[in-house]
């Protein structure tokens, strides 16, 4: 099962995506913006929330490659959800919470916090948390589920990995057919997602949480953007210059040692 898991990872990063490999969504064009960016866009929550909190949800769209922003004008919507806190705040303190992967979603957190679990962290500060380019709620979608779910489990691992590079080689044509620029789905640009994601909400500043990947996307971001975070609280640490795939590949040949 880590083998399989280890194959479908490094076919993603081949993509050059941060995007779910296994996310149902279709992908949908880079849509082209003539109107001042980054923005927040108001829709309707996709989650139900207890009552008494105060939430908003949208899509802040930014440039899908930003050093060619001015060229094309192609943008990405990331879907974001924004819990006020209980408290007044007159500061506008925020805490953005980074979701693992690449390829995560921030569903299940959207769903805890929704649900009434997270009224310590919402006391005092607002909430703020995205899907990252290409994942979950965020359009365009690069995910590769029409093409890799219908793949035989049942098949030994060595063609498991030649079915899943054809499959994923198929799916890069067709985002690409999309129009989708899959060189733009990088942490570097997540980095500059969150960046936007601040100025479109208008926050002076954030305290991050990152897990997983969102460790090292919140690193990237202090790199990049040194005065956007207050603060960060990193677990799960993936450190910028190791592999996932290699600790991934370690871990399974450690268990088979045992």
């Amino acid at each position: 099962m880590l083998k399989r898991s280890l194959s479908l990872f490094g076919l993603a990063l081949f993509l050059g995506s941060s995007a779910p490999v296994l996310a149902q969504l279709s992908p949908s064009k880079p849509t082209v913006s003539k109107t001042l960016l980054p923005r927040f866009e108001v829709t309707t929550c996709k989650t139900q929330f207890a009552r008494s909190q105060k939430v908003r949800c949208g899509f802040v769209r930014v440039p899908e490659n930003r050093a060619r922003a001015g060229g094309n004008g192609k943008t990405v919507r990331l879907y974001t959800t924004v819990f006020s806190s209980i408290k007044p705040n007159p500061t506008k303190r925020a805490l953005v919470i980074l979701h693992g992967g690449p390829g995560g979603s921030s569903a299940p957190f959207v769903r805890w916090v929704g649900a009434g679990n997270g009224s310590s962290l919402t006391e005092n500060v607002d909430v703020v948390l995205f899907d990252q380019r290409g994942s979950g709620l965020s359009t365009p979608s690069t995910s590769c589920y029409p093409e890799l779910s219908a793949l035989n489990p049942v098949l030994s691992s060595s063609e498991n990995v030649q079915d899943e590079v054809r499959a994923t080689l198929e799916c890069k044509v067709r985002l690409e057919k999309a129009g989708i620029d899959l060189s733009s789905y990088t942490t570097a640009e997540n980095a500059s997602d969150v960046e936007d994601i601040r100025k479109a909400l208008s926050y002076p500043q954030f305290d991050a949480l990152g897990t997983s990947y969102g460790s090292r996307l919140a690193l990237e971001v202090a790199r990049m953007y040194p005065n956007t975070l207050r603060s960060m609280t990193l677990t799960g640490v993936y450190a910028p210059g190791t592999s996932a795939i290699n600790s991934v590949k370690s871990f399974d040949e450690s268990l088979t040692a045992v």
